[in-house]
C-alpha cells in the first residue's frame, strides 16, 4: 500500500488468523496493525488503540440466504442488524 501524499510506504509483512496472534506480534514490536475498535477489549492496557483520522467510510455488509429459505425469516434477520 502506498500513502504517497503522506510520504509513507506500507508493506504488509504478515497476516494473522486470530486476534491473539496479531496482538502478540504488535506487543513484540514487529509492526502495527489496523484493526476494528472492537479489538480494544482484547488488547486491554497492553496496547494503545488510536483512531484513524479522518474516519474511513462505513463498511457495507450483506446477508446471503439459501433460495429455499423462508423470505420472512431472512428479512427479520436483516432488519435486526439495521442501525
Amino acid at each position: 500500500m502506498e500513502l504517497r501524499h503522506l510520504r509513507y510506504f506500507v508493506t504488509v509483512a504478515e497476516e494473522h488468523d486470530s486476534a491473539p496472534s496479531l496482538i502478540a506480534v504488535v506487543e513484540a514490536g514487529r509492526g502495527v496493525a489496523i484493526v476494528p475498535q472492537s479489538l480494544a477489549c482484547l488488547a486491554g492496557p497492553r496496547l494503545k488503540l488510536r483512531p484513524v483520522t479522518p474516519p474511513p467510510a462505513p463498511l457495507v455488509v450483506g446477508a446471503l440466504v439459501r433460495a429455499s429459505q423462508s423470505a420472512a425469516l431472512a428479512a427479520s434477520f436483516v432488519e435486526g442488524g439495521r442501525p
